[in-house]
């Protein structure tokens, strides 16, 4: 029989509360777009639950493990910035409760853990009758002391947390030797199999031996290795230990050293006897095999001691003074495989899209000066252009011009403008919008309060509790978990807290031009009678006037002036939306290349100096058009007719048209104000919902630990079993320490120096799996009452 190792228990977990969080407060992106991302996540932990054993379930959790290692890469789990709880119950020993710890890096150890224990499960399954069963057999234990070698080496040095017993160095150390027993008795089987020569079958059965040996003084002094797994692998040292002596009886009886022979059958004799001891602490059919197996070579000392002593009459020496064999070790550790070759697999990498967080500080870093940058050229347009509009504003060009071109009823441009007022909605419009956009705002506010004061009252249900248990109370304190919730929740107050001055500002707009709104909301006769009427002989004949046309021309050129500024706006705005340097970022990590971030930030925020020369052309060109129509505006004033009625006209049609502009304006600031309130108010829910997850992930541990603390005080155990101090299980019971002085005198081939179990060992209920009776082959060679059974080898 083989022993395969108990895998670790897990339970449901889910992680995808903690990492929308994180992508929402940290990558500042809509975690839901990462959704498909974690309900396979889910899906693949959920997976490695209650595996059936074999060789796909290798596949399983390995394809789990590297999703891991990615996940790893993607967001910084192993610094605890992200609180995931992950609960598994050790693989042996008396304790076999969930042990809850929140480290990533405790998940991959467990994860990796099974790994080694469905090789060993696996290859238990492997038929030793055939060859080729025996070889993968080999094989499987020789992963899983590779698994079990880079836990104790590699990942058992990075784990920030208290470390399982069953995981502790000594712990795994006793699993790679007993793996590697197993693979090296797989080698003897397989040349017991493929009939190889007495040699080879004996250094293969000593090499075996030994290092069954080896996990048996690695075992014996761990008080976590049950008494069964002991007495497992000492009856293995003794079997494979008899079976080289028995192949080097065939040795010497082919040599004719007749009495070296019936010593060697004497020594294993000894050693098999010695099993006896076993029998309540071994599997009642592996028990029966070795007895079946002593009893042969019982036979066979009984009756070559008769036909020495009949025929060949050759003294018997000491066993202690035969030449000792050496053993031929031909299995060592598989290491572990790497994540290349891991690929087929794991699949595609999940969070592919998103920038690791080591490297999004360089993205953060680009965005930030290309934003200020793009907000510095816009800011320098509106500010530098606003100059020369104030002043063409200023000197009433389009209102005098209408006055003078129709001195009664309404100038074709005030209609135009009235029409669109109207179809928009006029002043009604503006304040329904006005009232929805501050609705909105008031529900931000709400929803900012609701949320400080449930992060508030769970931080202070921690500190109760935290005072209530004292220092038994060991989780991670809320202020610090919520720290990136609170800085998400100040910045969108803050946000919030600007858009409400935004708002009073246009509140402002519309109460200081309401008058001009009204009339322009009006009918056409209405807003005809809001209007003064001058003489007709007032009128000037602009026509012809090459002064007026070409002041008319550069009003034109003007106006088409504000939609460039509008057009060079929109475009330099959506360049910097779509702007993004993550491919260049993630070449840069593929290509494994340093990365120089105050370089790479410089050269792409060069591709932004054509946008500046469009602005500086566009601003030059604005300050020769406004002083070509100041200059044409003075020439047109000197001429025009002077009248009363006809500057009254003039300043109608001069507010009518500024209270247009500010509507459009007004427009404009309730389109951005719904916009943004909308945009917070999606976000804030988003964000709630994140909180929500993080509270009620944080009740339901602190259920569990008051739970735990709870049990264990009034069951008077005050030792720590929630996993951030880890408890170690009550000593086995004592075992017997008397040395075998033949052990003791044996050098080449020591052997443990106790003998075990003692009698009065009370079974604990460890068990193996159960396995039929092994087949003939499982003997080194068949039973035979023929001496010449030596010459024709095992059958």
């Amino acid at each position: 029989m083989m022993l395969g190792i108990d895998l670790r228990k897990t339970k449901p977990n889910s992680v995808s509360a903690a990492i929308k969080q994180y992508i929402s407060i940290t990558y500042d992106e809509d975690p839901t777009a990462y959704t498909e991302d974690l309900n396979q996540f889910e899906k693949l932990r959920n997976d490695i639950i209650n595996l059936p054993i074999c060789d796909n379930s290798v596949n399983v959790l390995y394809k789990y493990y590297g999703q891991l290692i990615f996940l790893c890469a993607k967001f910084p789990l192993e610094d605890n910035k992200i609180t995931c709880v992950f609960s598994w119950t050790p693989s042996f020993g008396k304790d076999k409760r969930h042990v809850n710890i929140s480290s990533i890096e405790y998940e991959k150890a467990c994860v990796l853990f099974n790994i080694g224990a469905m090789y060993s499960n696996v290859g238990t399954k492997e038929n030793l009758d055939n060859a080729d069963d025996i070889k993968n057999a080999c094989i499987y234990f020789q992963r899983a002391a590779g698994i079990f070698t880079y836990l104790k080496e590699e990942l058992h040095g990075s784990l920030k947390c208290p470390v399982p017993p069953d995981m502790l160095p000594n712990s795994l150390d006793f699993l790679i030797k007993l793996m590697l027993a197993q693979a090296q008795e797989c080698f003897w089987k397989k040349a017991v199999l493929s009939k190889m020569k007495n040699n080879t079958i004996a250094k293969l059965a000593k090499a075996a031996s030994n290092l069954y040996g080896e996990a048996y003084k690695v075992g014996n002094n761990n008080n976590l290795i049950s008494q069964e797994w002991i007495s497992y692998v000492l009856s293995k040292m003794y079997y494979l230990e008899s079976a080289c002596l028995i192949r080097y009886a065939m040795i010497n009886y082919d040599n004719c050293k007749y009495g070296d022979q019936i010593s060697c059958l004497m020594e294993a004799e000894r050693l098999m006897l010695k099993c006896k001891s076993f029998k309540n602490q071994l599997p009642e059919d592996y028990y029966e095999d070795l007895k079946s197996f002593t009893k042969y070579i019982s036979g066979r000392v009984k009756e070559e001691d008769y036909n020495n002593n009949k025929i060949y009459m050759d003294i018997v020496p000491d066993f202690a003074k035969l030449q000792p064999i050496d053993g031929a070790a031909m299995v060592k550790p598989i290491p572990i495989p790497d994540q290349k070759s891991l690929e087929n697999i794991v699949g595609k990498p999940l969070f592919d899209c998103l920038i690791p967080f080591n490297y999004h500080e360089i993205t953060v870093n680009y965005n930030t000066n290309k934003e200020q940058l793009v907000s510095n050229l816009i800011s320098k347009l509106k500010t530098e252009s606003q100059v020369f509009e104030d002043k063409v504003a200023s000197l009433n060009i389009n209102a005098s011009i209408d006055a003078l071109d129709q001195t009664h009823g309404l100038p074709q441009s005030v209609i135009d403008r009235s029409n669109i007022v109207i179809r928009k909605g006029g002043l009604k419009s503006i304040q329904e919008t006005f009232s929805k956009a501050s609705a909105i705002s008031q529900e931000n506010q709400s929803i900012i309060d609701k949320l400080k004061n449930d992060l508030n009252e769970e931080e202070n249900d921690d500190l109760a509790a935290r005072n209530q248990f004292g220092e038994r109370w060991t989780r991670e304190t809320s202020r610090n978990l919520n720290r990136g919730l609170m800085e998400k929740l100040r910045n969108y107050e803050e946000k919030v807290n600007q858009a409400i001055t935004s708002d009073s500002i246009v509140q402002a707009k519309i109460d200081q031009n309401i008058v001009g709104i009204e009339a322009l909301s009006s009918t056409k006769e209405e807003l005809e009678a809001s209007i003064p009427a001058c003489r007709a002989n007032a009128s000037l004949n602009i026509q012809n006037n090459p002064e007026v046309i070409g002041l008319k021309e550069k009003m034109n050129q003007f106006e088409q002036s504000m939609e460039q500024k509008q057009s060079i706006i929109k475009n330099l705005n959506e360049k910097c939306k779509n702007d993004s340097i993550n491919n260049i970022v993630l070449m840069l990590i593929t290509n494994k290349e340093e990365i120089n971030k105050e370089k790479i930030v410089g050269e792409q925020l060069q591709k932004y100096t054509t946008d500046k020369g469009i602005i500086t052309d566009y601003l030059e060109g604005l300050k020769n058009l406004t002083n070509e129509i100041v200059e044409l505006n003075s020439v047109f004033v000197l001429k025009k007719y002077k009248d009363n009625l006809l500057t009254e006209r003039e300043n109608a049609l001069k507010n009518l048209e500024d209270s247009y502009k500010v509507y459009e304006e007004i427009c404009m600031n309730l389109e951005e104000g719904i916009n943004f309130h909308s945009r917070i108010n999606s976000l804030l829910k988003q964000l709630s919902g994140n909180i929500s997850d993080f509270i009620f992930a944080r009740k339901l541990d602190m259920k569990e630990r008051v739970n735990d603390l709870t049990q264990n005080i009034s069951t008077g155990n005050l030792m720590d079993t929630t996993g951030y101090g880890i408890s170690s299980p009550p000593p086995l019971p004592p075992r017997i320490g008397a040395k075998d002085k033949d052990i003791q005198n044996n050098n080449a081939s020591a052997y443990p120096t106790a003998n075990y179990p003692p009698s009065n060992y009370q079974n604990y209920g460890y068990g193996y799996p159960n396995q039929a009776p092994p087949p003939q082959a499982y003997y080194p060679y068949p039973p035979s009452s023929n001496p010449g059974y030596y010459q024709g080898g095992p059958k």
